[in-house]
């Protein structure tokens, strides 16, 4: 949903946000956070290397319809709606909220992610 208000405490170094659907969230800009990854290209999933629909020549040459890419918010990789069925907030990478990410970082994300 769409932020509404922002608005910051110098006294407890807090970000307050308040969303179109009455959400409020509490951020503390005291944590450190991880930087995020940076998409990568590709023309096919990284992790079962079906072809995305862009990806005429593989589709033809395989037989397969090509699949629609989506990106994993922890590592970055270009992946198809199979390989990243899951998702989850990621607090120290800054996501509050569940995002998708590849079935790979599902398993390996720790309680203090």
């Amino acid at each position: 949903d769409k932020v509404q208000s922002l608005s910051y405490s110098h006294h407890t170094r807090q970000l307050i946000s308040c969303g179109a659907d009455g959400r409020i969230v509490v951020w503390n800009m005291d944590v450190e956070r991880q930087e995020t990854p940076e998409w990568l290209d590709s023309d096919s999933c990284q992790k079962c290397d079906q072809p995305f629909f862009w990806n005429f020549k593989q589709m033809w040459d395989s037989k397969k319809i090509g699949l629609r890419q989506h990106h994993c918010r922890k590592c970055g990789k270009a992946v198809c709606g199979k390989c990243s069925s899951k998702r989850s907030s990621i607090p120290l990478m800054g996501f509050e909220f569940e995002v998708r990410i590849c079935d790979t970082c599902y398993e390996s994300i720790t309680d203090e992610e």
